[in-house]
This record gives C-alpha cells, sequence and structure tokens, in this order.
C-alpha cells in the first residue's frame, strides 16, 4: 500500500514540475495596481494591462500565460467579457518569441 502512496505522490511532483515549466509569467490585479507574481512579462505588454486594469476599473483577476503547442496561451479569471478580450487581444500583438524570451 505505502509503494502506491509513494508512486502517487512522485505521479503529482513530477505533474506540477512540468506544469509549472509550462508557465511563462502570472499577474495579478487588485484594485487596478497590477503586481507580477512570477516571470518576466514585457514591459509594453505589462503597460497594455495596466492601461486595461485602471480603465476598466478591475477589482481583481489573474492572468496567466502558458507555452501552447502552437504559441502562447493567455489564461485569465476574475474578469468579465470586455477587458478579457481587450487583455486577449493585446496579448496575441506580442510576438511570439517576446513572450518565450521573457
Amino acid at each position: 500500500m505505502s509503494i502506491l502512496v509513494l508512486l502517487g505522490v512522485m505521479a503529482l511532483v513530477a505533474w506540477l514540475v512540468w506544469r509549472s515549466q509550462r508557465t511563462l509569467w502570472v499577474v495579478d490585479i487588485r484594485n487596478t495596481d497590477v503586481f507580477v507574481v512570477r516571470g518576466q512579462p514585457p514591459i509594453a505588454l505589462l503597460t497594455a494591462i495596466r492601461e486595461i486594469a485602471e480603465r476598466d476599473a478591475i477589482a481583481h483577476a489573474r492572468l496567466t500565460a502558458r507555452r501552447g503547442q502552437h504559441g502562447g496561451i493567455l489564461r485569465t479569471s476574475g474578469l468579465e467579457e470586455g477587458p478579457r478580450q481587450r487583455l486577449q487581444n493585446v496579448y496575441r500583438l506580442q510576438p511570439e518569441a517576446r513572450l518565450r524570451s521573457s
């Protein structure tokens, strides 16, 4: 029984490591203030995120950029449709190499 538990824990750790390696950066928005939690988003993108957060008065949100099979993927939580779409559009304007090298 303990071998199965150990294998399960090892599989969970391996999955968490694999998942964290796919994450490029994480940004939190709290009361229109933008905080980089992890990684280094491009400065131009960070400036655009700040502008959208202020314009739309975003109270709380999290943006996570990940490596995808065909380029970067921006995952969002805590956003309404309008601000989410604006952030997706700004993210897609960034060259893929800049997103990956950050």
